[in-house]
């Protein structure tokens, strides 16, 4: 996969993601519960009955064929703090998810990027092996013929198994950010992700130091999600 790629797949199949997502949608449907109290209700029935005597309905009134009734609280403070409250919850949830999305396009850009970077170290220190062994290979031949020391072609054996151990590192590393990567983008524990080869422009940075503090400020939805939560703490409770 390229980048963008992963980035999209890991937007519309993580399950962190998801879950952010039914969060907002519980916070959303709270929101309505509590505004129930404040939406008109109307009610149909009959108040038709079998009486013995004058015929009167439960309430007390002559009975009638059909009746329709309309209930509504039009001033209920506590309950109003009550929809505000949830308000402002579904506020700070549509935040979280939105953080979410954020966190989780960071870390599948950084599993992609070392991915990346071990499958490449790998691919050079694959190469270092192969010299290494050309070389051990000469001095081999040349202690043969008497021109080298045998301590030379055990400095070149020990450099060989040093590029060997180094590569072999290299490559669980690059193993791990792979299957860690295919777990971020939804796929299963046994699958591997591998980053294609792209070639990638590099993104501008901001014009100095306070300029990028004060962008992480305004964009940090972490800030905003603990404002919302200290909002819904003030209504609570009125």
């Amino acid at each position: 996969m390229s980048l963008r790629q992963a980035v999209e797949r890991a937007l519309q199949q993580n399950p962190e993601i998801a879950m952010a997502r039914l969060d907002e949608l519980k916070a959303q449907q709270a929101v309505r519960v509590r505004k129930d109290p404040f939406t008109p209700h109307v009610f149909l029935g009959s108040g038709l009955a079998y009486t013995n005597g004058f015929p009167m309905s439960i309430d007390g009134a002559a009975p009638s064929v059909v009746q329709g009734r309309v209930a509504e609280s039009l001033f209920n403070r506590q309950q109003s703090y009550a929809v505000a409250q949830s308000k402002e919850e579904a506020r700070g949830a549509g935040i979280a998810a939105s953080a979410k999305k954020d966190e989780v396009a960071y870390r599948t850009a950084v599993l992609f990027v070392d991915a990346e970077r071990a499958a490449r170290a790998g691919q050079m220190t694959r190469q270092e092996v192969e010299s290494s062994q050309k070389v051990l290979a000469t001095v081999e031949n040349r202690v043969q013929e008497g021109r080298e020391l045998p301590l030379e072609s055990k400095r070149a054996a020990l450099s060989v198994a040093r590029a060997r151990q180094i590569a072999d590192s290299l490559d669980a590393d690059r193993e791990t950010a792979e299957t860690s990567l295919a777990i971020l983008l939804g796929y299963g524990a046994d699958d591997r992700v591998q980053p294609a080869a792209e070639e990638r422009a590099t993104p501008s940075l901001p014009a100095s130091e306070e300029a990028a503090v004060e962008s992480a400020l305004q964009s940090s939805g972490e800030l905003r999600r603990l404002e919302s939560q200290i909002a819904a703490k003030g209504l609570e409770g009125r």
